[in-house]
């Protein structure tokens, strides 16, 4: 449940950051 929340929010800024990086690139 409160471990559910935190992975998500993490894999979410995961894939923030790296959709970033490729769309700058």
């Amino acid at each position: 449940s409160h471990s559910s929340l935190l992975c998500y929010r993490y894999n979410a800024e995961t894939m923030s950051k790296t959709f970033n990086v490729l769309f700058l690139t």
